[in-house]
C-alpha cells in the first residue's frame, strides 16, 4: 500500500492555532526502533501497548509530498527486536515522541513532539484532501519536510 503524507515543522503559534481549530490534543507516547535497509527502512513502534512492524520503501522523488510504499502489521511482543537482530539488522536509532491524532476531513492529522521539543504535524490522506487541510490550517505555503524523523533527529 502506498502512503501519502506531508510533514511540516511548526512553532508555538501554529500549535495554538491548531488547538483552537481542532481542540485540545490527547498526547500519548510512541517508542520507535529504526533499521536501515537498501530499499527503505524497517520501524518497530510501541504504541499504547501494541508493537507494530512497518516497512517503509524509498520516497518517490518526483512528488512534493512524501509518497512511499508502506506495509504495517501488528506483532506480538518486543521479541521482534531480537528477531531483527538475529537476522543481522543493526538498529540505527531508538527514540520516543509524543503524538496526538485528529481526524480532519478524510485525513489523519498527527501532532508530534520529538526529543528536543521539535514540533511537527503530519497529514496523511490523498493529495487533494491533504491540500484542503493545509488550506484550512493556513499552512498551504509552509515548507514541507521530506526527511523521516530518524534523519531529522540525526540532523541528516
Amino acid at each position: 500500500m502506498e502512503e501519502t503524507e506531508v510533514k511540516i515543522e511548526i512553532n508555538k503559534e501554529i500549535l495554538e492555532r491548531i488547538v483552537l481549530l481542532l481542540g485540545q490534543p490527547e498526547f500519548f507516547i510512541q517508542e520507535n526502533w529504526i533499521y536501515s535497509l537498501s530499499n527503505g527502512f524497517l520501524r518497530v513502534r510501541l504504541e499504547k501497548g501494541i508493537f507494530l512492524l512497518t516497512f517503509k520503501g524509498i520516497r518517490k522523488k518526483d512528488n512534493p509530498f512524501n509518497c512511499r510504499e508502506e506495509i504495517e502489521l501488528k506483532v506480538g511482543s518486543s521479541e521482534i527486536l531480537t528477531i531483527l537482530e538475529r537476522l543481522g539488522l543493526v538498529q540505527e536509532l531508538n527514540y520516543k515522541k509524543k503524538r496526538a491524532n485528529f481526524k480532519v476531513n478524510n485525513c489523519i492529522l498527527s501532532l508530534d513532539i520529538l526529543p528536543g521539543n521539535k514540533k511537527y504535524i503530519e497529514i496523511e490522506g490523498n493529495k487533494k484532501e491533504i491540500n484542503d487541510v493545509l488550506k484550512l490550517l493556513k499552512l498551504n505555503n509552509s515548507e514541507i519536510e521530506n526527511r523521516p524523523y530518524q534523519e531529522i533527529l540525526k540532523n541528516v
